[in-house]
């Protein structure tokens, strides 16, 4: 008997479903029936009724009329009516542009076909009725309410605060205009704006100036912040390619113009890794490139200057202008084999998917991801050179032949082989710099020469083959670059740096960390 109460009970709700969803199926039919009726009101109506529908045939007809459409009021509507059935879509994204539109429908100007004496042309305003007012605030709430998205939800909020500044009740306008103060979005400044400049109310109008102003005040904090991090970006991309460079002229003495061409070889080593994944490999794994093309380029640049040193370097030893004019040539050489292996023409190396997107620390400001691994990535390739040089028997080797090449030899320590290590040591570091670098923007033949003479500012600033000094040069100029080129342009911003460099070196010729000896 209890089986068949349930039986019964099942029976009747499934009846009840299909005799639910018939309803809805009809009286959608009906009002895009109504859509190409001539009597704009009935339009409109129509428009209005869709968009309080969850149905996907009413999201069909209102984007085919939206396109079709020349009236600009219907056309304001239909875009309100889309939007809201879309605050109900299954994509985040979809669902926050949704939220941002509707909160921006408060007014929207529109260009009319004709013009006064000046020839300028006029515009229409297309104010928001209660009704639609209403119907938008009844959407976004419901919304609201089913949104599990954090983001999303934040945007819906504000989209609700901007819709009730258009409310009668002066009260209700007032704490609309302080909650918006309290969400910090700069992306509202310009809503806010017009909305003062329309506001009667002298309270309200206060409220919206002390939210404009707070909103202001927060992103002047943001943009402070912003650049002290980008300073630390750029630093952090100076040492990394500097800090091979300062260890190879340390021990060497060697002035090495293909150091940069060793970075660009890195660059294209994780280009081609890349491809790689993407040809012969799922894209539920391709985000692993980058943690093999990093050990990869180390690898490959290594040989690369274990190679060069070999066959060119060290016939050289001893003349330092030789092995720069010798070093420069080989730089030609490498732009002029990427060229012909690769093309002219830059070539995009594309992120993983973890390290997209940035963590986000106030409203108006984000951390990119990619910067925050390249600092932390240089901070551990930092922190290994020092275990090596300080804690490792190789290590005080190195340290004796950078203090004394001849002592070093006569004690036994084998200095040509601590020499071709620390040459092939310092271009693997050159050739990991590139692979991060790649994560940052496209990489061509030339990219090398793009850091070499700011690398070789940081070794000459901090020290000659000082780590600390070269630490301390790499964050002074990256630091100073990132402030001089807010206020002035990134050429700008260059001169004045290298013009401090020069200045600083003229009273201070040893740079930060001068080398210690005996009389």
């Amino acid at each position: 008997m209890k089986i068949v109460i349930v039986l019964c009970l099942m029976l009747a709700v499934g009846f009840g479903n299909v005799a639910y969803s018939e309803v809805p199926s009809k009286e959608v039919d009906r009002l895009i029936s109504m859509l190409s009726d001539q009597d704009k009101e009935v339009k409109k109506n129509a428009v209005r009724e869709l968009g309080n529908l969850e149905d996907q045939k009413a999201l069909e007809a209102l984007n085919n009329l939206w396109s079709t459409e020349s009236d600009e009021e219907v056309n304001y509507l239909i875009e309100i009516a889309l939007n809201r059935i879309k605050l109900l879509d299954s994509n985040p994204a979809v669902r926050k542009s949704a939220a941002e539109v509707l909160g921006n429908k408060g007014e929207v100007n529109f260009a009319l076909d004709t013009f006064d004496v000046e020839g300028s042309s006029l515009f229409g305003r297309i104010m928001l009725g209660e009704q639609d007012s209403a119907d938008i605030l009844s959407s976004l709430s419901k919304a609201l309410a089913m949104e599990k998205d954090e983001k999303v939800k934040v945007l819906i909020v504000e989209a609700i605060q901007k819709i009730k500044l258009l409310d009668k009740d002066q009260i209700v306008r007032k704490e609309a205009a302080e909650f918006l103060g309290e969400l910090c979005n700069p992306d509202a400044i310009m809503y806010l704006g017009r909305a003062q400049e329309k506001e009667k109310d002298e309270e309200v109008k206060n409220a919206l100036k002390k939210t404009i102003s707070k909103i202001e005040k927060k992103q002047q904090t943001a943009t402070v912040i912003q650049q002290l991090f980008n300073g630390v970006s750029v630093s952090s991309i100076y040492l990394l390619i500097a800090i091979g460079l300062a260890i190879t002229f340390g021990v060497m003495g060697v002035i090495n113009m293909a150091h940069g061409e060793f970075m660009m070889l890195g660059c294209y080593v994780s280009y081609v890794i890349q491809l790689c994944f993407r040809n012969y490999f799922s894209e539920s794994v391709f985000g692993l490139y980058f943690l093999l093309a990093l050990p990869v380029s180390f690898i490959v640049t290594a040989l690369f200057g274990l190679l060069l040193e070999w066959t060119v370097i060290r016939l050289l030893y001893g003349r330092a202008l030789d092995t720069l004019l010798a070093t420069w040539g080989v730089s030609l050489i490498l732009q002029q084999l990427v060229r012909q292996i690769f093309g002219a023409n830059n070539v995009d190396v594309a992120s993983p998917v973890w390290l997209t997107g940035g963590i986000p620390v106030m409203a108006g400001l984000q951390l990119p991801y990619k910067r925050v691994f390249i600092i932390g990535f240089t901070a551990s390739i930092v922190a290994g050179i020092y275990f090596l040089l300080l804690r490792t028997r190789l290590g005080l080797k190195i340290r004796a032949v950078m203090q004394n090449r001849t002592m070093s030899d006569c004690l036994g320590i084998p200095v040509r082989k601590i020499d071709a290590f620390t040459f092939a040591l310092g271009s693997g570091l050159a050739g990991i710099a590139g692979c991060n670098i790649s994560l940052l923007g496209s990489v061509g033949p030339s990219t090398g020469q793009n850091y070499i003479v700011d690398c070789f500012m940081v070794v000459v600033l901090g020290g000659v083959g000082k780590i600390v000094g070269s630490i301390a040069g790499a964050f002074g100029m990256g630091e100073t670059n990132s402030i001089f080129e807010f206020f002035t342009t990134a050429s700008m911003g260059k001169v004045l740096v290298f013009l401090l460099v020069i200045i600083f070196l003229r009273f201070k010729p040893t740079g930060f960390s001068a080398t210690r000896g005996r009389n």
